[in-house]
């Protein structure tokens, strides 16, 4: 007697509820929002391999190329893409996967660079945070303590270059300025605002609304051309001069 076949009764996948819905139709906006990036197709192997474009329109594409990089030179973009390339190219291969390669554009795109200068780090952004997260894989998967401690030390050298190349980018794009903040700042009538805090003798931080009828302090007071210069110490010398805001 045989045994009856059994049938096998695979699980629906359900469909989206309300909120996966609505999920999906805000992701949805804010992809289209984004700018498409720039992306090659990897053509040949071995030595062989090139890149081209990914659609018919090759000079679009070569001018999406120059916009990725942020320059109109041809020769620049051709460079540094060599040069970033081979900085993600992994030991043994002549050329990174087309994967790899339209990831590092990706991180090209999102830069956004408006120059040459901010396309160069923004090159070394994406080959360092690949080779960072290469190390953090590596120390994962490490069998021995000097393993760890060589690839995991590597790795957080890595990141912290990461940190420091953005850091870099960002101090470019706002002209090598500081940016100071004040925060609490209370001026009383007949008094003068002072930027920072104020340290006594005692140590205690002294603030405006804590002395409302406080006399001004002479020293405070605006230094100018009327204020009277100090007195010599011997009452038959001569006053000693004061430079104006001294």
């Amino acid at each position: 007697m045989t045994k009856p076949k059994t049938k096998a009764i695979a699980a629906a996948t359900p469909a989206p509820n309300e909120r996966d819905k609505a999920a999906i139709d805000r992701a949805a906006g804010r992809v289209l929002a984004r700018h498409k990036r720039a992306a090659v197709k990897v053509v040949g192997k071995g030595p062989a391999v090139k890149v081209e474009s990914p659609h018919g329109d090759d000079a679009g594409h070569y001018r999406q190329m120059l916009d990725a990089f942020g320059t109109p030179s041809g020769d620049f973009m051709n460079a540094t893409l060599a040069q970033m390339l081979n900085a993600i190219k992994d030991k043994g291969v002549d050329a990174p996967s087309q994967l790899a390669i339209n990831a590092a554009l990706a991180v090209m795109g999102g830069v956004e660079p408006a120059n040459e200068v901010e396309a160069l780090i923004a090159s070394q952004m994406a080959a360092t945070h690949s080779l960072a997260m290469m190390m953090i894989g590596r120390t994962r998967q490490a069998d021995r303590l000097d393993q760890l401690e060589t690839q995991g030390g590597l790795a957080v050298k890595l990141l912290r270059t990461f940190t420091l190349q953005a850091e870099a980018l960002a101090k470019l794009r706002r002209g090598g300025g500081q940016t100071v903040r004040v925060e609490h700042v209370h001026v009383h009538a007949g008094g003068q605002a002072i930027v920072g805090n104020v340290v006594p003798g005692g140590g205690a931080i002294v603030k405006s609304e804590d002395q409302p009828h406080a006399k001004q302090p002479a020293m405070l007071a605006h230094a100018d051309a009327s204020f009277d210069p100090l007195r010599s110490a011997h009452p038959q010398r001569d006053r000693l001069p004061v430079a104006s805001d001294a």
